[in-house]
């Protein structure tokens, strides 16, 4: 079953000491690689050494350092809200899905935002669940607009930065997207609601 995912968007490239960081942390996390080709697919029994909270079975985590694509319009959005156009990103994915691969996730994205000045990339929404009667009541899909109330609803009050990214789908909804900076991931991690988005 696939698990959560997210990025840490970063103002600059890692440099090759930075990479060579998180290559020594990897391998002070983890208890085993699976793939040495894909040194940084690991399994972590605690998130201690980032400063997490996380203590338990090990959970498969993939951290992809990867080059940004041609600039695409989020751009535009987060070098309004944040400052800055990202240079690199550090994507975090784990196979799983359950309460552990979402708090190990969480964690590291915000160890990752704060070391290297970066912000959160949800990739999409943090909604509640959703009622059915909501579903039910749009047949053709979901847009932002029917679901705005409830995310708005559920993040009130957190600190940090929360930013809403708009986008049209292929099918011409319009639908949203997360961004944060690591004071409202942190305040995120201890709200009643957390999860991040499978």
């Amino acid at each position: 079953m696939a698990g959560p995912i997210a990025g840490v968007l970063l103002p600059r490239p890692l440099s090759e000491q930075e990479l060579a960081e998180i290559t020594l942390l990897c391998a002070e996390l983890a208890t085993n690689r699976v793939d040495a080709a894909r040194d940084h697919y690991l399994y972590i029994p605690t998130t201690a050494p980032i400063g997490g909270r996380y203590i338990g079975r090990p959970v498969p985590l993939d951290i992809d350092m990867r080059r940004r694509p041609t600039p695409g319009t989020i751009d535009e959005t987060i070098f309004r809200e944040f400052g800055f156009r990202p240079a690199e990103s550090i994507g975090l994915s784990s196979d799983i899905n359950g309460p552990e691969a979402h708090q190990i996730l969480g964690e590291f994205c915000i160890y990752f935002a704060d070391k290297f000045q970066g912000i959160v990339d949800f990739n999409g929404p943090l909604l509640p669940s959703i009622p059915l009667e909501l579903y039910d009541a749009h047949p053709g899909g979901l847009s932002w607009d029917d679901v705005r109330a409830l995310h708005e609803e559920m993040v009130s009050g957190l600190p940090g930065r929360l930013v809403v990214w708009l986008y049209t789908t292929v099918s011409g909804r319009q639908w949203a997207s997360n961004l944060a900076d690591a004071t409202f991931m942190r305040a995120w991690l201890a709200h009643p609601c957390f999860h991040m988005i499978k």
